[in-house]
Protein backbone atom coordinates (compact mmCIF):
# COMPACT_ATOMS: atom_id res chain seq x y z
CA UNK A 1 0.00 0.00 0.00
CA UNK A 2 1.50 3.44 -0.95
CA UNK A 3 0.05 6.04 1.43
CA UNK A 4 0.53 9.17 -0.46
CA UNK A 5 0.64 12.79 0.81
CA UNK A 6 -0.51 15.80 -1.65
CA UNK A 7 1.52 19.06 -1.36
CA UNK A 8 -0.56 21.89 -3.10
CA UNK A 9 -4.75 21.18 -3.78
CA UNK A 10 -4.94 23.77 -6.56
CA UNK A 11 -7.20 22.77 -9.38
CA UNK A 12 -4.65 19.73 -11.32
CA UNK A 13 -4.29 17.93 -8.25
CA UNK A 14 -8.14 17.61 -7.42
CA UNK A 15 -9.59 17.33 -10.65
CA UNK A 16 -6.44 15.04 -12.34
CA UNK A 17 -4.38 13.74 -9.53
CA UNK A 18 -7.01 13.13 -7.20
CA UNK A 19 -8.83 11.14 -9.14
CA UNK A 20 -6.07 9.01 -10.21
CA UNK A 21 -4.85 8.44 -7.33
CA UNK A 22 -8.12 6.74 -5.84
CA UNK A 23 -8.65 4.35 -8.86
CA UNK A 24 -6.38 2.58 -7.18
CA UNK A 25 -6.44 0.18 -4.57
CA UNK A 26 -2.66 0.37 -3.65
CA UNK A 27 -2.68 3.52 -3.27
CA UNK A 28 -4.53 5.86 -0.15
CA UNK A 29 -4.12 9.61 -0.06
CA UNK A 30 -3.45 10.04 3.71
CA UNK A 31 -2.61 13.66 3.93
CA UNK A 32 -2.93 16.92 2.43
CA UNK A 33 -0.95 20.67 2.38
CA UNK A 34 -1.93 23.79 1.35
CA UNK A 35 -1.62 27.49 1.82
CA UNK A 36 -5.23 28.37 1.09
CA UNK A 37 -7.89 27.72 4.07
CA UNK A 38 -10.47 27.77 1.37
CA UNK A 39 -8.79 25.19 -0.28
CA UNK A 40 -7.62 22.77 2.67
CA UNK A 41 -11.37 23.00 3.56
CA UNK A 42 -12.02 21.53 0.57
CA UNK A 43 -9.48 18.77 0.97
CA UNK A 44 -11.48 18.03 4.26
CA UNK A 45 -14.59 17.52 2.34
CA UNK A 46 -13.36 15.53 -0.29
CA UNK A 47 -10.92 14.06 2.21
CA UNK A 48 -12.39 13.32 5.72
CA UNK A 49 -9.64 11.03 7.18
CA UNK A 50 -6.20 12.69 5.57
CA UNK A 51 -4.31 14.91 7.95
CA UNK A 52 -4.83 18.22 6.90
CA UNK A 53 -1.56 20.94 6.66
CA UNK A 54 -0.99 24.20 5.75
CA UNK A 55 2.77 24.08 5.29
CA UNK A 56 4.24 21.33 3.03
CA UNK A 57 7.45 20.74 5.40
CA UNK A 58 5.49 19.91 8.51
CA UNK A 59 3.75 17.00 5.93
CA UNK A 60 6.84 15.81 5.12
CA UNK A 61 7.99 15.97 8.64
CA UNK A 62 5.44 14.33 10.45
CA UNK A 63 2.61 12.73 8.32
CA UNK A 64 1.70 9.19 8.34
CA UNK A 65 2.75 8.81 4.52
CA UNK A 66 4.92 6.95 1.86
CA UNK A 67 5.63 9.13 -0.98
CA UNK A 68 4.18 12.30 -2.04
CA UNK A 69 3.08 14.27 -5.48
CA UNK A 70 4.13 17.13 -5.34
CA UNK A 71 1.59 19.53 -7.24
CA UNK A 72 2.70 23.32 -6.19
CA UNK A 73 3.99 25.84 -8.22
CA UNK A 74 7.37 25.07 -10.31
CA UNK A 75 9.91 27.33 -8.25
CA UNK A 76 8.87 25.54 -5.06
CA UNK A 77 9.71 21.77 -6.62
CA UNK A 78 13.59 21.52 -5.37
CA UNK A 79 12.88 21.75 -1.94
CA UNK A 80 9.95 19.70 -1.42
CA UNK A 81 11.79 16.93 -3.79
CA UNK A 82 14.76 17.53 -1.69
CA UNK A 83 13.24 17.23 1.99
CA UNK A 84 11.17 14.37 0.61
CA UNK A 85 14.25 12.53 -0.44
CA UNK A 86 16.02 13.74 3.29
CA UNK A 87 13.06 11.85 4.80
CA UNK A 88 13.25 8.52 3.00
CA UNK A 89 9.82 9.41 0.84
CA UNK A 90 9.79 7.18 -2.01
CA UNK A 91 7.49 8.22 -4.66
CA UNK A 92 7.78 11.55 -4.42
CA UNK A 93 6.19 12.70 -7.76
CA UNK A 94 6.77 16.20 -9.44
CA UNK A 95 4.06 18.46 -11.65
CA UNK A 96 5.89 19.81 -14.49
CA UNK A 97 7.75 21.60 -15.30
CA UNK A 98 9.86 19.32 -13.01
CA UNK A 99 12.53 21.66 -11.46
CA UNK A 100 13.91 25.09 -13.46
CA UNK A 101 17.21 25.17 -13.10
CA UNK A 102 20.44 23.34 -14.46
CA UNK A 103 21.45 23.57 -10.67
CA UNK A 104 18.22 22.13 -9.12
CA UNK A 105 18.73 19.68 -11.03
CA UNK A 106 21.87 18.26 -10.18
CA UNK A 107 20.49 18.96 -6.20
CA UNK A 108 17.99 16.76 -6.93
CA UNK A 109 19.68 14.00 -8.51
CA UNK A 110 22.28 13.71 -5.75
CA UNK A 111 19.09 13.39 -3.01
CA UNK A 112 17.85 11.28 -5.29
CA UNK A 113 20.87 9.33 -5.24
CA UNK A 114 21.61 9.30 -1.29
CA UNK A 115 17.91 7.92 -0.47
CA UNK A 116 17.21 6.11 -3.66
CA UNK A 117 13.93 7.52 -3.88
CA UNK A 118 11.73 7.25 -6.97
CA UNK A 119 11.13 10.28 -8.04
CA UNK A 120 8.72 10.89 -11.53
CA UNK A 121 8.31 14.15 -13.54
CA UNK A 122 4.74 14.28 -14.55
CA UNK A 123 5.42 13.75 -18.37
CA UNK A 124 2.13 12.41 -19.11
CA UNK A 125 1.64 13.17 -22.30
CA UNK A 126 3.45 10.08 -23.08
CA UNK A 127 0.69 8.16 -21.86
CA UNK A 128 -1.68 9.88 -23.94
CA UNK A 129 -4.03 8.11 -26.87
CA UNK A 130 -1.74 10.90 -29.66
CA UNK A 131 1.69 9.44 -28.13
CA UNK A 132 0.00 5.90 -28.62
CA UNK A 133 -1.02 6.69 -31.97
CA UNK A 134 1.77 7.96 -33.17
CA UNK A 135 4.57 5.67 -31.99
CA UNK A 136 2.43 2.90 -33.51
CA UNK A 137 3.17 4.42 -36.80
CA UNK A 138 6.65 5.18 -36.44
CA UNK A 139 7.72 1.82 -35.31
CA UNK A 140 5.45 0.48 -38.02
CA UNK A 141 7.57 2.12 -40.62
CA UNK A 142 4.74 3.65 -42.12
CA UNK A 143 6.32 7.53 -42.81
CA UNK A 144 10.34 6.13 -43.23
CA UNK A 145 12.69 7.97 -40.67
CA UNK A 146 11.45 11.13 -39.37
CA UNK A 147 13.61 14.22 -40.53
CA UNK A 148 11.59 17.35 -38.73
CA UNK A 149 8.74 17.37 -36.57
CA UNK A 150 6.44 20.66 -36.14
CA UNK A 151 4.30 20.69 -32.77
CA UNK A 152 1.61 23.85 -32.24
CA UNK A 153 -0.10 24.73 -28.66
CA UNK A 154 -2.26 27.62 -28.65
CA UNK A 155 -4.54 29.17 -25.59
CA UNK A 156 -6.30 31.79 -25.50
CA UNK A 157 -4.65 32.96 -22.17
CA UNK A 158 -2.47 31.45 -19.29
CA UNK A 159 -4.80 29.02 -17.10
CA UNK A 160 -5.87 30.53 -14.18
CA UNK A 161 -5.43 28.89 -10.98
CA UNK A 162 -7.99 28.19 -7.89
CA UNK A 163 -9.65 31.68 -6.52
CA UNK A 164 -8.09 30.65 -3.02
CA UNK A 165 -4.52 31.55 -4.12
CA UNK A 166 -3.26 33.88 -6.69
CA UNK A 167 -5.36 32.44 -9.43
CA UNK A 168 -2.47 34.22 -11.91
CA UNK A 169 0.21 32.77 -10.58
CA UNK A 170 1.46 31.07 -14.36
CA UNK A 171 2.58 34.80 -15.45
CA UNK A 172 3.81 35.75 -11.79
CA UNK A 173 7.74 34.53 -12.66
CA UNK A 174 8.15 34.38 -8.71
CA UNK A 175 5.81 31.60 -8.65
CA UNK A 176 6.03 29.74 -12.26
CA UNK A 177 9.39 30.70 -13.21
CA UNK A 178 8.76 31.47 -16.62
CA UNK A 179 5.84 31.81 -18.99
CA UNK A 180 4.11 29.79 -22.25
CA UNK A 181 7.59 28.04 -22.72
CA UNK A 182 7.86 26.19 -19.30
CA UNK A 183 3.87 25.81 -18.78
CA UNK A 184 3.81 24.02 -22.38
CA UNK A 185 6.67 23.77 -24.12
CA UNK A 186 7.81 21.34 -21.34
CA UNK A 187 5.25 18.82 -22.81
CA UNK A 188 5.93 19.14 -26.09
CA UNK A 189 9.56 19.03 -25.90
CA UNK A 190 9.51 15.24 -24.54
CA UNK A 191 6.82 14.22 -27.24
CA UNK A 192 9.08 15.75 -30.05
CA UNK A 193 12.22 14.17 -28.45
CA UNK A 194 10.23 10.11 -28.39
CA UNK A 195 8.83 10.39 -31.90
CA UNK A 196 12.44 11.26 -32.99
CA UNK A 197 14.51 9.02 -30.61
CA UNK A 198 16.81 11.38 -30.08
CA UNK A 199 17.74 14.49 -27.65
CA UNK A 200 18.58 17.75 -29.30
CA UNK A 201 21.71 19.07 -29.24
CA UNK A 202 20.94 22.76 -29.70
CA UNK A 203 18.52 25.52 -29.51
CA UNK A 204 16.90 28.84 -30.98
CA UNK A 205 14.27 30.72 -29.83
CA UNK A 206 12.21 33.67 -29.88
CA UNK A 207 10.10 34.79 -27.37
CA UNK A 208 7.77 37.92 -26.57
CA UNK A 209 5.60 39.07 -24.30
CA UNK A 210 2.28 40.26 -26.20
CA UNK A 211 -0.76 40.14 -24.41
CA UNK A 212 -0.22 42.90 -20.45
CA UNK A 213 -2.25 40.57 -18.65
CA UNK A 214 0.76 38.53 -19.02
CA UNK A 215 3.12 41.30 -17.58
CA UNK A 216 6.85 39.70 -17.30
CA UNK A 217 5.95 36.43 -18.45
CA UNK A 218 6.14 35.36 -22.46
CA UNK A 219 3.11 34.91 -24.18
CA UNK A 220 4.69 33.69 -27.66
CA UNK A 221 7.31 31.68 -28.34
CA UNK A 222 9.11 29.73 -31.57
CA UNK A 223 11.85 27.13 -30.38
CA UNK A 224 14.01 25.75 -33.29
CA UNK A 225 15.30 22.72 -32.47
CA UNK A 226 18.38 20.73 -34.02
CA UNK A 227 18.90 16.60 -33.13
CA UNK A 228 21.53 14.58 -35.29
CA UNK A 229 20.24 14.39 -38.49
CA UNK A 230 16.06 15.84 -37.50
CA UNK A 231 15.11 19.28 -36.82
CA UNK A 232 12.01 20.18 -34.68
CA UNK A 233 9.75 23.30 -34.46
CA UNK A 234 7.70 24.14 -31.20
CA UNK A 235 5.38 27.16 -31.89
CA UNK A 236 3.87 28.28 -27.99
CA UNK A 237 1.12 30.86 -27.45
CA UNK A 238 -0.98 32.10 -24.47
CA UNK A 239 -2.92 34.67 -27.43
CA UNK A 240 -4.08 32.41 -29.73
CA UNK A 241 -8.26 33.10 -30.62
CA UNK A 242 -8.86 29.39 -29.34
CA UNK A 243 -7.76 26.58 -27.58
CA UNK A 244 -5.57 24.45 -30.48
CA UNK A 245 -3.13 21.68 -31.03
CA UNK A 246 -1.61 20.73 -34.37
CA UNK A 247 1.62 19.55 -35.86
CA UNK A 248 3.41 17.72 -38.55
CA UNK A 249 5.78 15.09 -38.63
CA UNK A 250 7.56 14.38 -41.86
CA UNK A 251 9.28 11.36 -42.32
CA UNK A 252 11.30 10.25 -45.67
CA UNK A 253 7.79 8.19 -46.91
CA UNK A 254 4.94 9.95 -45.70
CA UNK A 255 3.99 12.50 -42.93
CA UNK A 256 1.86 12.37 -40.24
CA UNK A 257 -0.87 15.69 -39.74
CA UNK A 258 -1.96 16.18 -36.07
CA UNK A 259 -5.12 17.53 -35.40
CA UNK A 260 -7.18 18.22 -31.96
CA UNK A 261 -8.97 14.50 -32.81
CA UNK A 262 -7.27 12.42 -34.69
CA UNK A 263 -3.95 11.87 -36.48
CA UNK A 264 -3.78 11.89 -40.94
CA UNK A 265 -1.48 9.51 -41.94
CA UNK A 266 0.27 9.79 -45.63
CA UNK A 267 2.09 6.94 -47.26
CA UNK A 268 2.80 5.15 -50.30
CA UNK A 269 -0.24 3.34 -48.91
CA UNK A 270 -2.50 6.04 -49.16
CA UNK A 271 -3.66 8.26 -46.32
CA UNK A 272 -5.60 7.17 -43.35
CA UNK A 273 -7.24 9.26 -40.14
CA UNK A 274 -7.16 7.55 -37.10
CA UNK A 275 -9.15 8.67 -34.30
CA UNK A 276 -8.51 9.84 -30.66
CA UNK A 277 -10.04 9.03 -27.39
CA UNK A 278 -10.21 12.65 -26.58
CA UNK A 279 -9.48 16.29 -28.36
CA UNK A 280 -6.70 16.99 -27.30
CA UNK A 281 -8.17 20.62 -25.93
CA UNK A 282 -10.70 19.17 -24.05
CA UNK A 283 -9.49 19.51 -20.94
CA UNK A 284 -6.38 20.37 -18.60
CA UNK A 285 -6.08 17.91 -16.54
CA UNK A 286 -6.54 14.43 -18.22
CA UNK A 287 -6.90 11.88 -14.95
CA UNK A 288 -6.81 9.44 -17.81
CA UNK A 289 -3.20 9.59 -18.58
CA UNK A 290 -2.28 10.29 -15.24
CA UNK A 291 -3.52 7.14 -13.96
CA UNK A 292 -1.76 5.09 -16.99
CA UNK A 293 1.58 7.47 -15.83
CA UNK A 294 1.22 5.72 -12.26
CA UNK A 295 0.63 2.13 -13.24
CA UNK A 296 3.67 2.40 -14.99
CA UNK A 297 5.51 3.81 -12.51
CA UNK A 298 3.61 3.14 -9.35
CA UNK A 299 1.24 -0.08 -9.49
CA UNK A 300 3.76 -2.19 -11.33
CA UNK A 301 7.03 -0.27 -10.87
CA UNK A 302 9.74 0.22 -13.91
CA UNK A 303 13.03 0.94 -13.02
CA UNK A 304 14.26 1.29 -16.34
CA UNK A 305 11.46 3.80 -17.04
CA UNK A 306 11.92 5.53 -13.58
CA UNK A 307 15.52 6.13 -14.57
CA UNK A 308 14.19 7.09 -18.27
CA UNK A 309 11.70 9.83 -16.94
CA UNK A 310 14.50 11.15 -14.69
CA UNK A 311 17.60 11.48 -17.42
CA UNK A 312 14.22 12.97 -19.84
CA UNK A 313 13.77 15.62 -17.16
CA UNK A 314 17.48 16.40 -16.93
CA UNK A 315 17.55 17.43 -21.20
CA UNK A 316 14.27 18.95 -20.32
CA UNK A 317 15.51 21.11 -17.95
CA UNK A 318 18.90 21.92 -19.82
CA UNK A 319 16.80 22.45 -22.83
CA UNK A 320 14.21 24.76 -22.12
CA UNK A 321 17.51 27.14 -19.84
CA UNK A 322 19.41 27.19 -23.35
CA UNK A 323 15.78 28.19 -25.23
CA UNK A 324 15.94 30.84 -22.75
CA UNK A 325 19.00 31.99 -22.70
CA UNK A 326 18.58 32.22 -26.69
CA UNK A 327 15.67 34.23 -26.41
CA UNK A 328 17.90 37.20 -24.35
CA UNK A 329 20.32 36.73 -26.77
CA UNK A 330 17.42 37.44 -30.02
CA UNK A 331 17.55 33.92 -30.87
CA UNK A 332 20.77 33.27 -31.15
CA UNK A 333 21.65 28.89 -31.72
CA UNK A 334 23.24 27.75 -28.42
CA UNK A 335 24.03 24.32 -27.69
CA UNK A 336 22.24 21.93 -25.01
CA UNK A 337 24.87 21.25 -22.45
CA UNK A 338 23.21 18.31 -19.98
CA UNK A 339 24.83 19.48 -16.68
CA UNK A 340 23.54 16.63 -14.58
CA UNK A 341 25.53 14.09 -16.51
CA UNK A 342 28.94 15.91 -15.48
CA UNK A 343 28.48 17.27 -12.22
CA UNK A 344 26.02 14.57 -10.14
CA UNK A 345 27.26 11.53 -8.06
CA UNK A 346 28.96 8.08 -10.18
CA UNK A 347 26.04 6.16 -9.51
CA UNK A 348 23.52 9.48 -10.99
CA UNK A 349 25.96 9.55 -14.03
CA UNK A 350 25.96 5.52 -14.82
CA UNK A 351 21.96 5.53 -14.56
CA UNK A 352 21.84 8.70 -16.92
CA UNK A 353 24.19 7.20 -19.07
CA UNK A 354 22.48 4.42 -19.74
CA UNK A 355 19.39 6.50 -20.70
CA UNK A 356 21.11 7.67 -23.42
Amino acid sequence: MHSIGIIGFGAIAEKGHLPALQSFAEIEVTAVADLSEDRREVCRRLLPNAAIFEDSSDLIATADISGIDICTPPTTHADIIEAACRRGLSPIICEKPFVLMEEEYVRVARARDLSDSRIISVNNWMYSHLHRRVREVLDAGRIGKVKRIELRTGRPDAAKGIAGWQPRWRTDVSHSGGGVILDHGWHQLYLLMSWLEQWPESVACVARTVDARHALAEDEATLDLFFPGAEGRIELSWTSETRNNGGLIEGTRGNVEIHDDRITVSSPEGVRDLKLNDRLTLASYHPEWFQSMLKASIIRPDSAESDRNFAEAGVLVATIRAAYRSAGLGGVRLPIETVAQHTASPAVRERFARCL
